[in-house]
């Protein structure tokens, strides 16, 4: 009875674990998805992140998006993004302006040859889409909503100043996400 009781409090709350595996359950999704489109797209100029960084700016405002902006859409490091901004730059798929409030920001918008190039991958994934919808009946459009959900809901929590910003390990404090 006693080792019952240490098992009930030495259990967490809260079940990390299905968090854990909807993470690695959606990573390998989103391989097998990026793959596929890889493989669908084989002519295509752009590298995925390229593209995710086109197709981003491609529904943006017509003002633009800052880096700043570009790197939380997609969920990675503004150096990251200032790489792939100019190589998508120098190719002529994005220009970048000086924002008019603050003439140290600049905002990047898709070019004409940007969106030809997203078009016309759109274009070449077509067939395969339809192929896609067809098997998972529509499933797409179901989970996207969903998955914006979760997302914003990451977020928040991510942001929730009731939860502790610094991770102690071994008595040493490491900002949460530091490698």
């Amino acid at each position: 009875m006693a080792s019952r009781q240490a098992e009930k409090h030495s259990s967490p709350p809260y079940d990390a674990g299905k968090w854990l595996e909807l993470s690695e359950r959606i990573s390998r999704c989103a391989r097998l998805l990026r793959g596929q489109i890889a493989q669908q797209s084989e002519v295509s100029q752009l590298a995925d992140a390229e593209f995710s960084v086109l197709w981003t700016c491609a529904a943006a405002p017509a003002g633009g998006l800052s880096q700043k902006e570009l790197a939380a859409a997609l969920a990675v490091s503004p150096a990251h993004i200032s790489g792939l901004v100019e190589q998508l730059r120098s190719r002529g798929f994005l220009r970048g302006r000086r924002a008019a409030t603050d003439r140290r920001r600049r905002l990047w918008q898709i070019t004409p040859e940007g969106r030809m190039e997203v078009r016309n991958l759109l274009l070449r994934l077509d067939r395969w889409a339809r192929r896609m919808d067809d098997q998972t009946q529509g499933l797409a459009g179901q989970l996207t909503p969903l998955i914006q959900q979760l997302a914003s809901g990451i977020q928040l929590v991510d942001d929730c100043r009731c939860c502790p910003s610094e991770v102690t390990t071994n008595g040493r404090g490491r900002k949460r996400g530091a490698a």
